[in-house]
Formats: structure tokens, sequence, C-alpha cells
């Protein structure tokens, strides 16, 4: 269905409507052009041509969210995104610590047992792009999805605790701080199974998202629509038997239910 003339979910940071609108309808025609060249990229080995694709599909999935398609509408863009990741990961993708948490949250939202298992095995050196720089923090929560996703809580913990300590003692730097704080105090939640951290814990994360999204030109960014990997720990912290409850336009439970 078309962006246009749809209603906007009341999303705190106050995206624009038309702007958003404009960019569904563009992020499906260009998925959909995509599409007819998958099966040439995939024959020439392109890895980077489905990351693209798996981008797109994601975008189309906050976009449908963000004007209230409906959820199995949402759930089949998110399929597509899941696909196109693992595909982009068999032809060879490099990834770095945060693609690495991105593709994993999409595998458990998706039930992608095959892709999921993949990511699950990877080492700290699988997922290390020497190109893309950022504090140790960064790896530090990749390791803790990973283990938490694996059943392995105890050495999730441990690299929360390593994270925390870091953002504690003013290691990294603030904007690293301020994207990785929130994910690493749920994955310590999740790994330690207490529910009122949890409940603390996702609390910080939505203020996270509209703090992040109401700054300028943030506010209206695809990403802004939709929790991507806070749903996935959200699904991880489901599979430990911890109860989620949540009332965040960022965070729709409908999302986890089989």
């Amino acid at each position: 269905m078309s962006g246009e003339a749809r209603k906007l979910k009341a999303y705190p940071h106050k995206p624009k409507a038309a702007l958003l609108a404009e960019a569904l309808d563009h992020a499906r025609d260009d998925y959909q052009a995509g599409q007819t060249k998958a099966a040439a990229a995939a024959a020439e080995g392109r890895a980077i041509f489905f990351k693209i694709q798996g981008g797109r599909a994601l975008e189309v999935a906050a976009l449908e969210y963000g004007f209230g398609g409906a959820i199995a509408e949402v759930r089949g863009w998110l399929s597509a995104s899941c696909a196109a990741a693992h595909t982009a990961i068999k032809l060879g993708q490099p990834l770095d610590p945060g693609l690495h948490r991105w593709y994993l949250a999409q595998a458990v939202l998706c039930r992608d047992k095959t892709f999921r298992g993949q990511l699950e095995g990877l080492s700290r050196a699988q997922f290390t792009d020497a190109t893309v720089r950022g504090d140790e923090i960064y790896y530090l929560a990749a390791e803790a999805m990973r283990d938490i996703a694996r059943g392995d809580l105890d050495q999730a913990a441990e690299a929360c605790g390593d994270g925390v300590a870091r953002i504690e003692a003013g290691a990294p730097k603030p904007h690293e701080i301020a994207a990785m704080e929130a994910i690493l105090r749920l994955e310590a939640a999740i790994a330690a199974k207490d529910p009122d951290r949890l409940a603390a814990a996702i609390a910080a994360r939505t203020q996270r998202q509209q703090a992040y999204f109401q700054k300028g030109t943030n506010r209206n960014f695809r990403a802004g629509l939709l929790d991507i990997e806070g749903l996935g720990l959200l699904k991880l912290a489901r599979e430990q038997g911890l109860s989620v409850a949540v009332d965040s336009v960022y965070l729709p439970l409908e999302l986890l239910e089989a």
C-alpha cells in the first residue's frame, strides 16, 4: 500500500509524515527494481548488492510499520531483509560489530535458525573490520548479544560488565556511550535474568531512541520508526524466560509473537 494519505503513528520525536510517505513509495520501488537484478548479482558474487537490498527491505518494513501496515506485511519485509543479509554473508560481505548485532537481531526476530546459527558461531575476529573504527564497547556489545543467543549467559554477563566498566570510567567518547550504554545494560539485564533491571533498561532504550531521533535531520531517519536491535534483544529475553512488558511505539511486541 502506498504511503500517500496514510496516517503516521504518534512518534514522540515527531518525524515528518509527508516526507516519510514519499520515502515509503521510493523504498518499495527501489527494492522491487533491485529484485530484477538479484539473480545476476548472485551469479557474480556481489555481496554488497544484497547488503543494500536488505537495507531497502528493512526500510520498507520500518515505514510500513510506521504507517500502520499489517504486522504480517511488516514481518514479510523483515524476512526479505533477513534473507538478503544472509545471502550477503554467504557471498563474503565483511562484518563489523554493529552489522553483526544488526544481522543477529534480524535473524532472531525472523526465526531464521540457519542464519542465526551462523552468526552465533562467529568469533570476534570474524566481525572485525579494520576499516571501521570504534571503541571496545562496540565489540563487547556484539559478543554479549552473540553469547545470549547461544545461551552462554555467564560469558555475556562478563562482556557486559567489561563494557559498563569502560563507560563508567569514561573511556569511550560521549557519542559512543550514548549509542551503546542502553544496549549493554539491556544485555546485562537479560544475562542476569533480572526483570527489574530489564524494565529499567527497556525504559532507558526507548528514551535514548527518542532523544537521538528528535535531533535535527535524525528526525526523519527510517531507523527511528522501528527499533530492530531492541526487538531482537527482547526476543532473546523471552527465550530466557523473562516477561517483557513495554508500551513503546519503537518496540511493537506483536513482532515478537510466533
